[in-house]
């Protein structure tokens, strides 16, 4: 009993979700809140971030690449900057609209989840107190996670297809978050999971 006061107080301390996705009215727009129940989430943290460009034609000006395709695995992830979270995606590219590439391709995703051990050894400070992580209990460490995502963020699934936005910096990484990966509705729609909003391919290939 002690354990379990225990590790529901460090989920009130770090926040891990509680509830289901729910509508955020944003500027007269509703987005979808990014949020995790599962009883192995000892914490999340959204970071804040700033999108200028929204809509798929104006990304694709400033994108290196953008192809459908369709996510095979999570490969990955990575800890980096102040504790943020991304994650190392293997695609399998089924047509391209801008760039020259096909076959298969590594990029990254901003968000993802790591093992609470692996979060509290990272060596430098993080956006999770990792004194608060510590007190968990090691029994619970091992099986449990915690997830460091950005505001525009949906769950994404292995055998899904996208349309990808990407950006080719140090490395190939999907252009701001779900605004730049939407997902395939069908051979004609698209829809972005955080906001609701479709769009047709081909007014943007």
């Amino acid at each position: 009993m002690k354990k379990i006061i225990i590790l529901f107080t460090v989920l009130l301390l770090t926040g891990c979700g509680v509830g289901t996705t729910r509508n955020s009215k944003n500027n007269s727009q509703h987005h979808n809140i990014y949020m995790n129940t599962d009883s192995k989430c000892a914490g999340i943290k959204r970071v804040s971030k700033k999108y200028k460009e929204t809509n798929p034609k104006d990304m694709l000006e400033k994108v290196d690449y953008c192809f459908i395709g369709k996510i095979k695995n999570f490969k990955d992830v990575e800890i980096y900057e102040n504790g943020k979270i991304k994650t190392l995606m293997s695609i399998s590219i089924e047509s391209t609209i801008k760039g020259d590439v096909t076959g298969d391709i590594e990029i990254y995703r901003d968000g993802g989840r790591s093992g609470i051990n692996e979060y509290v050894n990272y060596p430098k400070d993080t956006c999770l107190d990792k004194n608060k992580l510590k007190s968990i209990p090691d029994k619970m460490k091992e099986s449990c996670y915690i997830e460091v995502v950005p505001d525009a963020y949906f769950q994404a699934k292995e055998g899904e297809e996208y349309m990808f936005f990407v950006k080719n910096k140090k490395q190939m990484e999907i252009y701001n978050d779900a605004y730049g990966m939407l997902k395939v509705l069908d051979d004609k729609n698209l829809e972005n999971v955080y906001t609701n909003k479709k769009y047709k391919i081909s007014e943007i290939s």
